[in-house]
């Protein structure tokens, strides 16, 4: 489950309540978007053309353009609500300037991510035969373009919707003002991410997913590359085991061959991460599941007494946190996003510096030796899910976010670039 994916599924049920009907517009194929009533897909232009090489992209932008204002004005939407402030997000201020329709950005952060130089060089990294290395100055001259796209889309853009103080500073440099800016907290399904009911389903769950009853177990639930840490997760466990012997494990469910932008480093990363535990004897320890599902990683919650994430790129809370939470798991984090310091205090988990190797060991062992608190930790965390996160606290936030005057045409919502 990737972030946005998760993200506009939930948009589409709080939304889909609230009486709208909600189109559904993806650069994926048809055939491999399920569970929604209306989808739209431009999935030959995401097949073709590139947001990130120079001239391809302004082609992309064009097309897309052209195709939400088609489906604008053959649905007569009430709101286009992009799901990205780069491409998808200037098309979409630039359908709804064309026709007149108002345009909400729902911005995670991807701008903050594609504007650092670390993802730069990560791009390059992932395309480093020799066809994809005679593309980098076409990158290169997209990384100039970047400003002007991000200029566009703060001007022609009526709302922004985020959360988070990178994005706070993003809009700040780029002049949009106050009034145009709505802030929200994430939604989740606190019903289904929920606690386990009692020792024996934590039993059950465990033998399910292969993992001894008495262990000490720690999750990520993040897909694997440079974003998410784990060369330092994996270091520091290794000290964690060090420090309190083979009773422990570490089980990760993710892959980045979920991810289409990073499929060509996704096996060499994950064998980077094998080649350790290999030369440490730590594969005994480790549980590697791959890409799974929303009720997987609801059980892996379950069945564990610690929720590990070491982000060190991110605007946006981290999902994969939230969800640890709900299920009444403290939690380790990176403050990146640096809103990750004000929820995870220290009656719920620990915060340790992004990139950091020994914070990070210090913080497991000194879990592993709490663990007569940890229950009390997690049901504190849940409570704060309960009181910020779900469908209900947050619904009339999300439906004044999109508030705009009556539309002549029937009442309709646009969650493009999904």
């Amino acid at each position: 489950m990737g972030g946005i994916q998760t993200i506009v599924r939930d948009l589409v049920r709080l939304y889909s309540s609230s009486g709208y009907e909600v189109h559904i517009c993806t650069g994926a194929r048809l055939a491999n978007v399920k569970g929604f009533d209306h989808v739209h897909s431009h999935y030959g232009a995401t097949r073709f053309l590139s947001q990130f090489l120079w001239p391809l992209n302004c082609v992309y932008l064009l097309l897309l353009t052209v195709y939400v204002s088609y489906l604008q004005l053959r649905f007569g939407f009430s709101v286009i609500l992009p799901q990205d402030n780069y491409f998808e997000g200037l098309a979409g201020a630039l359908a709804g300037t064309l026709t007149r329709c108002p345009v909400v950005v729902m911005d995670h952060g991807v701008a903050t991510n594609i504007e650092d130089k670390r993802w730069q060089a990560a791009w390059k990294d992932r395309h480093r035969g020799t066809l994809s290395r005679l593309v980098w100055p076409l990158f290169d001259l997209s990384v100039l373009f970047q400003p002007v796209i991000f200029w566009s889309a703060c001007r022609l853009a009526d709302r922004f919707f985020y959360t988070g103080y990178e994005l706070d500073d993003f809009y700040n440099r780029y002049g949009v003002d106050p009034d145009r800016r709505r802030n929200y907290e994430h939604l989740i399904d606190a019903e289904f991410f929920s606690p386990a009911s009692g020792s024996e389903e934590v039993r059950q769950l465990r033998e399910a997913f292969g993992i001894p009853a008495d262990d000490f177990v720690i999750n990520c639930t993040s897909r694997l590359n440079f974003e998410k840490g784990y060369r330092e997760i994996v270091a520091a466990f290794d000290q964690l085991v060090t420090a309190v012997g083979r009773g422990v494990r570490l089980v990760i469910a993710g892959d980045d061959k979920q991810v289409h932008q990073t499929n060509h480093r996704a096996a060499a990363e994950k064998q980077v991460l094998l080649d350790f535990f290999e030369s440490r004897s730590l594969m005994p320890n480790v549980r590697l599941l791959g890409v799974v599902d929303a009720r997987q990683v609801r059980d892996l919650n379950r069945a564990s007494d610690l929720h590990l994430y070491a982000g060190t790129m991110s605007c946006s809370f981290s999902l994969c946190v939230l969800e640890a939470m709900s299920c009444a798991v403290p939690c380790v984090v990176t403050p990146v996003p640096r809103k990750q310091l004000d929820v995870i205090t220290k009656d719920i988990g620990w915060v340790v510096p992004p990139g950091e190797v020994q914070p990070m060991a210090e913080a497991l062992i000194d879990a592993y030796r709490r663990r007569s608190d940890l229950r009390a930790m997690g049901a504190r965390a849940r409570r704060h899910v309960l009181a910020h996160d779900t469908y209900e606290v947050m619904r009339r936030t999300y439906e004044d976010a999109i508030l705009f005057p009556p539309p002549s045409r029937s009442q309709s919502v646009s969650t493009a670039g999904s």
